[in-house]
């Protein structure tokens, strides 16, 4: 099967796609602001599946059904600490792999990551990228 990676700068929430991966704060109530604004579009069915599975160990990911999005599930990484406060760069990786990794127990066959805007709350948008690319690269490399 060939795979095909394309950047695309669009409306995330828009997308019709299989999932849309973003990254949350342990208990699944805040993440990034983009985070925040995609759940709070996908309605209150996502909000309650995130409540009903509470908190997720750090550098994990639970995938709920996408509500009003475009995409039919949300693959939620869980690295941000409750709170505030910044995330380990082990616990973004870990968060980006196993959401991969659902991704792949899901037989999704388009994803959308949006921008992690994580500059200022974690690491630099750089670093994000280039964390995010890595295991995208690495799960497609691992895949066989």
């Amino acid at each position: 099967m060939r795979e095909n990676l394309h950047l695309i700068k669009g409306d995330a929430g828009a997308m019709d796609v299989d999932a849309l991966m973003l990254v949350q704060t342990l208990d699944l109530v805040i993440g990034t602001p983009v985070a925040s604004k995609l759940i709070g579009r996908a309605g209150e069915e996502v909000q309650n599946e995130c409540i009903r599975i509470g908190t997720v160990p750090a550098g994990d990911a639970v995938v709920t059904s996408g509500g009003d999005l475009g995409a039919k599930s949300i693959i939620h990484c869980a690295c941000l600490p409750v709170g505030g406060g910044s995330a380990s760069e082990e616990h973004l990786v870990l968060a980006i792999r196993h959401g991969l990794l659902k991704a792949r127990e899901e037989a999704v066959s388009s994803i959308v990551v949006p921008e992690f805007p994580m500059e200022g709350i974690v690491f630099p948008k750089k670093r994000v990228a280039e964390l995010v690319l890595s295991e995208v690269f690495r799960h497609l490399d691992d895949k066989d």
